[in-house]
C-alpha cells in the first residue's frame, strides 16, 4: 500500500504536466484559432451588413418617395397611363420609376452574392437586413392575396357566402390551377380570349370547386348564367408577379463588378439603364415594366390588381426603412423626412 502511495506521488506531477501541455497544445492551436476565426467570421458578415446598408437604405428611399409620389398624390401618377402620351417629361418619369425598383433588387441581389462566401451564423446585423430583403421580395412575388380576392369576389357573386376558412387555400389554388390549364402557355391573355364554349365550361368547374367548399355539398345549385359576364372579368384580373428567380436575374443583370471599392458589386447607373430600355429591351427588364406601364393609379379598372400590388408595395418599403432606422438615430435624423413619411404611411394603414 505505501509503495503504491509513493508511485500516485510520484507519477501525478508527470500526469499533471503532460496534461498541462496538452490542454495548452488544445487551446493554443485548436480553440484559440477557432474563436479567432468565430471573431473574423462575424466581423466580415457585420462590415458587409454595414457596407451594403447606406446603398440599400437610399435605393428603398428613392423608390418609397416615388410610390408615395405616384399613389398618394392625386395626379401624379398619371405619368404611367398610356394615355398620358410620351412626352420627354413623360418618358423620364416611367424609366426611372422602373429603375428604382430594379436597383433596390440588384442591391439586395449583390448583398445575396457576397452572403454567399459568409457562413450564416448568429449575426447581429445581417439577419436584420436579410429578414427585410425576404419581406420586399415576397411583396413582389405573392399573389396568394390576389387568389384569395378572386375566391372571395366569385363566392360572392354566386351567393355562395364565405368559403370556410379551412377550405380557402385548396379553393383558390384549384381556381387558379383551372385557369391555368385552360389557358395553356397564354395565361397572360386572359380568360376573356377563350372562346364562349371555352369560358362557360371554365365558369362551370370553378363553381363546382367553390361549391365543394361548403358542407354539406349542396348537389341542387345552380350557376346564375346572367353572371358569366362579370364572372370572366373577375378571373380576368391582371396581375404582374415578379417571381423570386426572376428578381435574381434581375439584379444579376443590374449589378457591375467593382474591384477597386469598398463592396464587390454596384448598381448599373440611370444613364446605362436608359440605354437598355430604349435600345432591345431584355426581358427582364420587361417583366419589371409591365408591373407600372399602361396602369391606371386611380383604381378604377377593377380587373386590374396592380393597384393592390404597389400598395403593397409601398408599405413593405417603408416597413422596411422603418425597421432599419429604428435603432439608429444617427440615420434617423440624416434621412428625418423619409422616416416621417413612413410614420405618416403606417398611420395610414393601421388607421384602415
Amino acid at each position: 500500500m505505501e509503495e503504491e502511495t509513493k508511485a500516485i506521488e510520484f507519477l501525478l506531477p508527470a500526469m499533471i504536466g503532460v496534461f498541462s501541455a496538452v490542454l495548452t497544445i488544445l487551446l493554443r492551436d485548436v480553440l484559440l484559432p477557432w474563436v479567432n476565426a468565430l471573431k473574423s467570421q462575424r466581423q466580415k458578415e457585420s462590415d458587409l451588413f454595414e457596407e451594403y446598408l447606406h446603398p440599400i437604405l437610399l435605393g428603398l428611399e428613392a423608390l418609397l418617395w416615388r410610390l408615395n409620389e405616384a399613389l398618394r398624390q392625386p395626379g401624379r401618377g398619371a405619368y404611367l397611363h398610356s394615355s398620358a402620351g410620351n412626352s420627354q417629361y413623360v418618358e423620364y418619369k416611367k424609366i426611372s420609376t422602373i429603375y428604382r425598383l430594379c436597383v433596390v433588387i440588384g442591391l439586395f441581389r449583390a448583398f445575396e452574392r457576397e452572403l454567399l462566401n459568409v457562413r450564416l451564423t448568429d449575426l447581429q446585423g445581417s439577419d436584420h437586413l436579410r429578414d427585410a430583403m425576404k419581406d420586399f421580395q415576397a411583396t413582389l412575388a405573392d399573389g396568394k392575396s390576389i387568389e384569395f380576392q378572386k375566391l372571395d369576389r366569385l363566392a360572392d357573386l354566386w351567393a355562395f357566402g364565405k368559403v370556410p376558412e379551412g377550405n380557402r387555400d385548396l379553393a383558390a389554388v384549384r381556381i387558379e390551377n383551372e385557369v391555368d390549364k385552360r389557358l395553356g402557355g397564354e395565361k397572360h391573355k386572359g380568360v376573356r380570349s377563350l372562346a364562349g364554349n371555352e369560358q362557360k365550361e371554365l365558369l362551370g368547374e370553378i363553381y363546382s370547386i367553390i361549391n365543394a367548399g361548403f358542407q354539406p355539398f349542396d348537389e341542387t345549385r345552380q350557376r346564375d348564367i346572367e353572371q358569366d359576364d362579370r364572372a370572366v372579368e373577375i378571373l380576368s384580373m391582371r396581375q404582374t408577379w415578379i417571381y423570386r428567380d426572376w428578381q435574381a436575374a434581375i439584379g444579376d443583370a443590374m449589378l457591375v463588378a467593382d474591384p477597386s471599392g469598398p463592396r464587390k458589386y454596384r448598381v448599373m447607373g440611370f444613364g446605362k439603364f436608359e440605354d437598355l430600355w430604349r435600345g432591345d429591351r431584355p426581358i427582364w427588364l420587361a417583366r419589371v415594366g409591365e408591373l407600372f406601364l399602361d396602369f391606371d393609379v386611380s383604381g378604377s379598372d377593377e380587373t386590374d390588381s396592380r393597384r393592390m400590388q404597389l400598395e403593397k408595395l409601398l408599405r413593405t418599403s417603408a416597413e422596411l426603412v422603418s425597421r432599419l432606422l429604428r435603432d439608429d438615430k444617427r440615420l434617423r435624423r440624416a434621412m428625418s423626412g423619409t422616416w416621417e413619411l413612413t410614420e405618416k404611411i403606417a398611420l395610414k394603414r393601421d388607421c384602415a
